[in-house]
């Protein structure tokens, strides 16, 4: 019986598992066998670039999962040739002196000796003269690069009766003889002091007397001297003062040295027959009226002004404006001096001076009634006596804080000022500068002041606020001339920094 149970019990589990894996004719019909999977990867996609110092890496999947990689071999060396400042490299590679290469990746180098250039001759840029140097180059006859280049030293003056040949310089021996001559205070330098015994027509100013330079033409030096006819001047002169050619009725031509910086007041006026001017850049001052009738004269003009200059700079001098009817004028931007040009322009309104200017002279617009506005750049250092006198309608003008002088009377007379800052550096206000200003309201005045000079401000009757950057025992040590009683009624505000 146990044996029949074990035999029937097999039966009933080999059936169960025929039918579980598909076996049997109708079973094996209904439910064919799965297919072996086939994978269907996608793109490849590098995951790690590949450089000149390691392999990269690249991989693709498959929609079950399933990823594949394979490595990227190493790529070559990216090379860049490597510039030399100190070393002339030429477009013809094989003639650079060094060439070094230089991986961008791994920044791994590689020198190697160039074949060397091919140098020529000196070849001559520019000859050399007795002013100015020469240039010469050697060059590369492979690549056409510029080698080597140096200056070639100045020729010597060569000198026929008193003048270079070649440029016209003054030889520094040569001069009009029997001119007077007196030496300066501190015993370094001569003034040129008269015409003395000479009867030259042509007088040459001379670079040295007695060993020494001659370094100023003394005020009123050739004064109604009629006979002359030329004046050259020595470079070492530096001042032409006050009225030192004054009524030299013949004198046509006039060459100013290159190292004159200043000429004085009324130095040419009436030199009626001057015709020929050059004012070299050395100039940075010329006072008022130095050129006065000097009918004959050839002005350059621009807009509504009348210059003198120099080859290279026909501007650099503004001398006098076209007319007195003149309502504006734009000044050249090249220019650096002004002399008194707009004196009496009664109709002129608003002005700019152009940058570079060192000096407002005096009496630059003084009587410009309908003057409203001026402005002034940060390149002026001085403004002289009497500038803006008599500026009716001025109201509008910044000093900028470049100026460290004001000369007496320089706004004297401005009606319609009613608020001015004087700079800090300014040591002295002068005699008259804001005297009859009768609508000043208020004046702001540096600790640097430490002198109030005669009538400075006379006839200030609306004057009722300074404000002064010192303390008030500052104030008390300040020296106050007469005829400034109207600082006597006016309120100052100490320590004051700019608010109000």
């Amino acid at each position: 019986m146990k044996k029949l149970t074990s035999l029937l019990f097999i039966i009933l589990l080999s059936a169960a598992l025929l039918v579980s894996c598909g076996g049997g004719d109708e079973g094996g019909a209904e439910n064919p066998p799965t297919p072996e999977h086939i994978h269907a990867f996608g793109e490849w996609e590098t995951s790690e670039y590949a450089t000149c110092t390691a392999d990269g890496k690249r991989v693709r999947a498959c929609e079950c999962g399933e990823i594949e990689q394979e490595t990227l071999p190493t790529v070559e060396h990216s090379w860049e040739y490597i510039d030399h400042p100190d070393v002339v490299q030429c477009e013809y590679m094989g003639c650079y002196d060094l060439l070094t290469q230089e991986c961008s990746v791994c920044h791994e180098q590689i020198v190697k000796p160039g074949a060397g250039h091919i140098e020529s001759e000196w070849v001559i840029d520019a000859q050399p003269s007795c002013t100015a140097e020469g240039k010469q180059h050697k060059y590369c006859l492979r690549g056409y690069n510029v080698l080597a280049e140096e200056a070639i030293p100045m020729l010597k003056h060569e000198y026929v009766d008193g003048f270079c040949f070649m440029c016209g310089a003054i030889d520094p021996e040569y001069c009009s003889e029997g001119l007077e001559y007196t030496l300066s205070d501190d015993g370094s330098y001569y003034i040129l002091s008269g015409i003395g015994t000479c009867t030259d027509t042509t007088i040459i100013v001379p670079y040295l007397h007695n060993d020494l330079p001659v370094k100023e033409i003394g005020e009123s030096a050739f004064e109604y001297c009629e006979f002359i006819v030329e004046v050259i001047v020595g470079d070492a002169v530096v001042l032409i003062n006050d009225y030192a050619f004054d009524s030299c009725t013949s004198l046509t031509s006039v060459t100013i040295g290159s190292g004159v910086e200043t000429i004085g007041s009324c130095a040419f006026e009436w030199c009626e027959s001057l015709t020929n001017v050059t004012i070299p850049s050395s100039v940075m001052s010329i006072s008022d009226d130095a050129f006065y009738d000097c009918s004959m004269l050839r002005y350059n003009e621009y807009d509504n002004g009348c210059y003198l200059g120099n080859d290279d700079n026909p501007y650099h001098a503004l001398i006098v404006a076209k007319d007195e009817a003149i309502t504006s004028c734009i000044i050249n931007s090249n220019t650096r001096v002004i002399s008194n040009a707009f004196e009496k322009c009664e109709y002129l309104t608003e002005i700019a001076i152009p940058s570079g200017v060192t000096t407002i002279a005096p009496y630059t617009f003084a009587f410009c009634k309908r003057l409203e506005r001026v402005v002034i750049p940060d390149s002026v250092v001085s403004i002289e006596q009497d500038a803006f006198h008599h500026c009716y309608a001025l109201k509008d003008v910044v000093i900028p804080d470049s100026v460290k002088t004001i000369g007496e009377g320089a706004f004297s007379s401005c009606y319609a000022l009613e608020e001015i800052v004087i700079v800090d550096g300014i040591v002295s206000i002068e005699d008259y500068v804001f005297s009859a200003c009768k609508n000043l309201e208020s004046i702001v005045i540096p600790d640097s002041v430490t002198s109030i000079g005669e009538a400075a401000f006379w006839a200030c009757n609306a004057l009722a606020d300074i404000y002064y950057a010192g303390s008030e025992d500052e104030w008390n040590l300040i020296v106050v001339d007469k005829e400034n009683e109207a600082l006597g009624s006016v309120t100052i505000h100490f320590d004051y920094t700019g608010e109000r």
